[in-house]
């Protein structure tokens, strides 16, 4: 499975944990999630490329709680608990 299609899954997962995702150009530093008003969201930077959105964003994501108790395909699931 190729990073595009690793990024899609991670943004799929950021939307079952109500976590709003935005994509957008931040000026190719490759996203981050935030927390801002009590809600959290993913950042996605549009002028990135795929492998460096998944190494700016696995870390903290893989702090998320409760990822034990819900599906996350294999190759994702190994990335995270990789910072887990």
């Amino acid at each position: 499975m190729d990073s595009q299609d690793l990024l899609e899954h991670l943004a799929e997962l950021a939307a079952q944990l109500d976590i709003s995702v935005r994509r957008t150009d931040l000026g190719g530093s490759g996203g981050s999630l935030v927390s801002l008003r009590g809600r959290q969201i993913l950042f996605i930077d549009t002028l990135a490329d795929p492998q460096d959105q998944l190494e700016r964003i696995i870390p903290s994501f893989a702090r998320l709680p409760n990822l034990d108790q819900i599906y996350i395909i294999p190759e994702l699931r190994q990335l995270l608990d990789q910072y887990s």
